[in-house]
């Protein structure tokens, strides 16, 4: 059998007064004392059945103007990641910490945090700096991100700070985010097509039906004397049906590659430039819709790649859409890592106004560059938990194992648990429905 119930959710509105911790329509400064009766009661019945509570701390809490919080209808996700950075967000989480486990419990006549039925707590649920890093969301949300103003302003206040103590000068700055930022050697023998015939690492594969030929053009160029032309015969219902593709190179993972190349067609039509696996699972990397003319035009595409693809990379350039008759020509074509970018116009760490920059962004900036915002939003988040456990163990006096959060986002979660007392990870195989939505 289980001898633990996880109790999560507690700071939710939704339930109003049957279903909250705290009282409905008024601020979440004070517990509710019927919904804190019931939960006392019910620990204590649990209790004497041998079954130990993980309480969850902060999960759905919606902060509200009168906490105290300013423009707090406009936080969203119940404030993940501003519970992590936000001085007074903080301070509220260790007041209810102390209202939830410091009080004492009329039925067992214990504190909670001193009761051996406490097998573990939790400090934040699904809440982490470097996941929402990952999502691209430590932002403001005019920008599409999760932050209020203020909040994007404290996040790039502590990172040029984090710059600063790490580096002390711009002189020592400089010297760690410019080195090695040239891009890899050129992936495309002969993107140019001037050879007297098409490499063989390029194919034309037709799926479902389709067809279409490739060959070289000696009578249209973008520089040069020739270029690569597909004409689509029998066109497809899917674009990846019809594919001039190139094969047989390596890629790494979390590099980004620009795929640069001059293309036009006859007539007006649409193809997508793709970067992915070339056997099974066929990892799909990225691609993007290409718009061509009957002019010759430059396209740039960046990707990053999700694995390390040793041998088995492919460069790919879909026409299954297009109508039959449509020639398509290409030049130049190029595929590599881009140089990196140290610095942005006007970056300095005297003036306190380094960019952060969304997860994305990563394959156009120097590799050291992205380690230390890692290492920022890692040292970021372990601190928070770290203090908060200690509130926890020497303020409360909680003899339960704690963790920080749970719903593991990535291997650097190593490094943010190090000093907490266990890892917390879900699978959930059998969720129920939430209400009108499936899981």
């Amino acid at each position: 059998g289980i001898n633990l119930v996880r109790f999560h959710h507690l700071d939710n509105p939704w339930g109003g007064n049957e279903g909250s911790i705290f009282v409905s329509g008024q601020s979440t400064r004070s517990l509710n004392a019927t919904t804190l009766d019931r939960l006392d009661f019910f620990i204590n019945e649990l209790k004497k059945n041998n079954i130990y509570t993980n309480m969850n701390l902060n999960v759905s809490r919606t902060f509200k103007v009168s906490d105290g919080i300013a423009n707090a209808d406009s936080l969203v996700e119940y404030a993940k990641g501003i519970t992590i950075i936000d001085p007074q967000l903080i301070a509220l989480q260790k007041e209810y910490a102390t209202q939830l486990l410091a009080h004492v419990n009329p039925y067992t006549g214990l504190k909670l945090a001193e009761d051996p039925c406490l097998g573990m707590v939790e400090i934040i649920n699904e809440n982490s700096l470097y996941g929402m890093w990952k999502d691209n969301v430590l932002k403001t949300t005019k920008q599409g991100g999760w932050l209020l103003q203020r909040h994007a302003v404290r996040l790039d206040s502590l990172w040029n700070a984090f710059l600063a103590a790490k580096y002390l000068t711009q002189t020592a700055l400089q010297t760690a985010w410019q080195t090695g930022n040239v891009g890899n050697t050129e992936r495309i023998i002969d993107g140019g097509f001037e050879a007297a015939t098409l490499n063989t690492n390029w194919v034309m594969e037709q799926n479902a039906g389709a067809a279409a030929t490739s060959s070289l053009d000696a009578a249209q160029s973008q520089t040069g004397s020739k270029s690569a032309k597909v004409t689509v015969t029998a066109k497809g219902t899917e674009n990846w049906h019809l594919q001039l593709k190139y094969t047989n190179f390596s890629l790494q993972k979390d590099s980004a590659y620009v795929i640069q190349f001059w293309a036009k067609a006859n007539q007006n039509t649409t193809i997508n430039a793709s970067l992915t696996r070339d056997d099974s699972p066929y990892t799909w990397y990225g691609g993007q819709e290409i718009n061509l003319t009957t002019n010759w035009q430059l396209f740039k595409v960046t990707i990053v790649a999700t694995e390390n693809n040793t041998g088995k990379g492919r460069l790919a350039f879909q026409v299954g859409k297009a109508n039959n008759g449509t020639t398509i020509w290409l030049d130049n074509v190029s595929l590599s890592e881009p140089v990196r970018t140290a610095f942005l116009t006007g970056e300095n760490l005297t003036n306190k106004n380094i960019r952060r920059f969304d997860y994305s962004e990563r394959g156009n900036f120097a590799k050291q560059r992205v380690a230390d915002l890692a290492q920022f939003y890692i040292q970021l988040q372990k601190g928070f938990m770290e203090d908060m456990r200690n509130f926890l163990k020497n303020t409360l006096g909680i003899q339960a194992p704690i963790t920080g959060t749970n719903a593991l986002v990535g291997i650097q979660e190593g490094l943010e648990h190090e000093n907490m007392d266990y890892y917390d990870d879900h699978s959930y195989w059998d969720h129920p429905q939430f209400p009108g939505a499936s899981w």
